[in-house]
């Protein structure tokens, strides 16, 4: 940060775009720390780091898309728990030719993501850095028991919401393949050279938070519930564990068409990318056998959502699958 660019400067320009105040706040930014009083049964409380050159690419990455991305990896974990958002703290590390317009654009895309919540600013901090490095610790509240990510039952449908793999292989365009794409000048902002490969490759940008659906499903019969930011494979390795076991119609997983289509014109697996990928910041999630499942299906697809039950869970002590999967070498990477 120039010397011109105080944290002050920055500090304003975030309670600008944010509420400091609201019910159950007794004490906010402005102070040491922030005291509250809120009455709900349930607080849940998450944290994420964004790092320059390991989570984000500024050669591809505008200010705005960062401050979207680094927002919704967070409320994606507060859909995990069934939780409705209520505000949160933002630590940021800037190097010194960071300029006001790249604040705001950051702070605009947070506020972008977190537009239907009215998230609250609680506080936070700012330093100076070699490389941006952006961490939002987020608070949750809810009245309902959240949902937890190892409480599958057996007899259970697996579900997952809308498609797989877009977001890896988003990054995959942008990290393999230059050619594909272009900048515009005016804002930095990707555009695909193919207009079949801008959502891919928005889906990785920008991605997404599942909050409004994750909130319906207090009305059914869930059991175990999370987030997909690690691939379907991993976060199945932590849901089913023994002497539970699981099995999964890998081929009713559902692929998008402009995902399929690239995968067909470069060559690349699209499975790998669903089970694999990671970062779709989707929702997995089991459902007791005894629920009324064609209910539930009306009543989460009514907003453009989308669910598909891939699989069952069972007593055999493992996960199987019904193609052959070959990506223990990936998984072993984490």
């Amino acid at each position: 940060m120039s010397n011109k660019f105080t944290e002050q400067n920055i500090i304003e320009l975030f309670c600008h775009y944010f509420s400091t105040t609201g019910k159950g706040i007794l004490l906010g930014v402005g102070d040491d720390a922030t005291i509250l009083s809120l009455k709900y049964l349930y607080s849940i409380v998450t944290t994420d780091t964004l790092n320059e050159g390991i989570h984000f690419d500024l050669g591809y990455f505008d200010f705005f898309s960062l401050g979207q991305k680094a927002m919704n990896v967070n409320l994606s974990d507060i859909a995990a728990m069934g939780a409705k958002p209520y505000g949160f703290w933002c630590n940021l590390s800037f190097p010194s030719g960071i300029t006001p317009s790249d604040v705001c654009l950051l702070a605009q895309g947070m506020k972008s993501a977190s537009e239907p919540y009215h998230l609250k600013i609680l506080g936070g901090d700012t330093c100076l850095s070699k490389q941006i490095s952006i961490t939002l610790t987020v608070l949750g509240v809810s009245d309902k028991k959240p949902f937890h990510l190892t409480s599958a039952k057996e007899g259970d449908l697996i579900y997952i919401t809308n498609t797989l793999g877009e977001n890896s292989a988003g990054f995959d365009i942008l990290s393999k393949h230059p050619d594909l794409y272009y900048y515009r000048h005016r804002n930095h902002t990707v555009q695909a050279r193919k207009k079949y490969l801008q959502p891919l490759i928005q889906r990785h940008l920008s991605c997404q938070n599942r909050i409004s659906l994750a909130l319906l499903l207090h009305k059914f019969q869930v059991h175990a519930l999370t987030d997909i930011s690690d691939g379907l494979l991993r976060e199945l390795s932590l849901m089913v564990k023994p002497p539970l076991g699981a099995e999964i119609k890998v081929e009713s997983i559902p692929i998008s068409n402009n995902m399929l289509r690239y995968c067909k014109e470069y060559h690349a697996d699209p499975y790998f990318f669903a089970l694999a990928g990671g970062e779709d910041y989707e929702l997995l999630f089991t459902v007791s056998e005894n629920e009324n499942h064609e209910m539930m299906k009306k009543s989460l697809t009514k907003k453009g959502n989308s669910i598909t039950c891939i699989g069952t869970i069972n007593r055999s002590g493992k996960i199987s699958y019904s193609r052959d999967i070959k990506y223990s070498a990936y998984l072993a990477e984490f």
